[in-house]
């Protein structure tokens, strides 16, 4: 009988223990409902950043314009003594190099079809142990390699079948790049059927994850993403800011999705954010295409926007539009009315969703025209007065380089 007790005790703790794990599993999941209403977090700028605005001196190139907005997101990178900015315009594409003061140091690559020249380099990232920086061109499906100083090294063209259309590559680790396509399966609406024809659905590629060896550029074969819909023909902002770096690996998210997702250095994929806000789908003309992503994180907090892929007739309900903040330290999402207060205009509304970013974690960025620094001259404080009058006609924009403390 004793034995039998024991027995049935263990098998009691067994189940327990398997049910708590289940409980804990679960409750990494952070469900989101942007329509509840959350406890307001009140948040100054300098608080949780220290902030500096860099002048681009002698790039008037318009491209540069757009370098932290919808157009072409992700394409800074910061390290001590250098800024990266990739101006992938079709004329003249290619990776300038500044100093920390704004000064334009050299360039990296060109367009054309020879041994180190490019086509589309829509992406790229610095790999600062390695010094050397990966540039990826969509156009032709093909990885170029050069040191830090500009000088080719090697590149390998990819089949193009292996992955859809894509605008980000990610240092996944030391010695794997990642390439993730958030359009890899289409669908095209009903509307564009009419008006263009073709079938409802096509693939893109094959692969929502690419994994890129740095030494043999070769394909390693981790784990993909096998996401649960079709993506709306209107994710071709979406699909350019879909990757925030973090300390240990990287969220991915997609309108293909309900849920973003973590993949750390191990290439373990975990759900970490589920959107289950009922949305009302007779709103918009595509089906599935709003959601909540992270786009800016700190050590404490995850700032997170809501991404509408409407079509460009289309109207926004501003009440779908969002800005949430979640708090790691205490597990909580909280709502942040008018985004992070600061006393600068130009630093309010600095997390929205697909604006800003960098391929750094820990930092965020924006830029601002020459011309928006002369209008607004009259009401800037003394220090970006300063900026301002020293701007010309032949300077690029002004980064405003946020840094999150420690």
């Amino acid at each position: 009988m004793k034995t039998i007790t024991s027995i049935l005790i263990a098998l009691i703790l067994i189940l327990v223990t398997a049910c708590s794990c289940r409980k804990d599993t679960d409750s990494s999941i952070v469900k989101i409902d942007a329509h509840k209403n959350y406890p307001v977090l009140s948040l100054n700028l300098s608080d949780i950043a220290e902030i500096n605005y860099i002048p681009l001196k002698g790039s008037s190139n318009p491209s540069l314009m757009y370098i932290s907005s919808a157009v072409i997101p992700r394409n800074v990178f910061i390290t001590k003594n250098k800024i990266f900015i990739n101006d992938p315009n079709r004329t003249d594409p290619k990776i300038i190099v500044y100093n920390r003061s704004g000064e334009p140091l050299y360039r990296i690559g060109q367009r054309g079809n020879g041994p180190g020249e490019y086509l589309n380099p829509v992406s790229f990232i610095v790999d600062t142990i390695r010094n050397e920086i990966f540039i990826w061109d969509n156009t032709i499906k093909k990885i170029y390699v050069f040191d830090l100083n500009g000088l080719f090294i090697k590149s390998k063209s990819f089949d193009n079948g292996c992955i859809g259309l894509t605008s980000n590559i990610d240092n996944i680790n030391n010695n794997t790049i990642m390439i993730f396509s958030g359009n890899s399966v289409k669908i095209r609406g009903e509307w564009l059927r009419k008006q263009f024809g073709g079938d409802k659905i096509w693939v893109n590629g094959d692969r929502s994850l690419l994994y890129i060896n740095k030494d043999s550029l070769t394909i390693e074969e981790h784990p993909d993403i096998n996401f649960g819909r079709p993506a709306p023909d209107v994710l071709h902002l979406h699909s350019s800011c879909s990757i925030l770096s973090s300390n240990d690996g990287a969220y991915i998210f997609t309108l293909r999705s309900d849920t973003t997702f973590f993949i750390d250095r191990n290439f373990k994929i975990i759900p970490k954010f589920v959107n289950i806000t009922r949305y009302n789908q007779n709103k918009y003309r595509t089906q599935n295409n709003i959601g909540i992503y992270p786009i800016a994180e700190s050590d404490r907090y995850l700032f997170l926007s809501t991404d509408i892929g409407y079509v460009y007739d289309e109207k926004i309900d501003i009440n779908d539009l969002k800005f949430l903040v979640y708090d790691k330290k205490e597990k909580q999402i909280y709502s942040c009315p008018g985004n992070i207060k600061s006393s600068t205009k130009s630093e309010s509304m600095i997390f929205q969703f697909p604006e800003g970013g960098s391929m750094n974690s820990g930092y965020h960025i924006k830029s601002f025209s020459h011309l928006y620094f002369k209008e607004k001259c009259d009401n800037l404080p003394p220090q970006l007065k300063k900026i301002a009058y020293n701007l010309t006609e032949n300077d690029g924009p002004v980064l405003m380089l946020i840094k999150f403390k420690k």
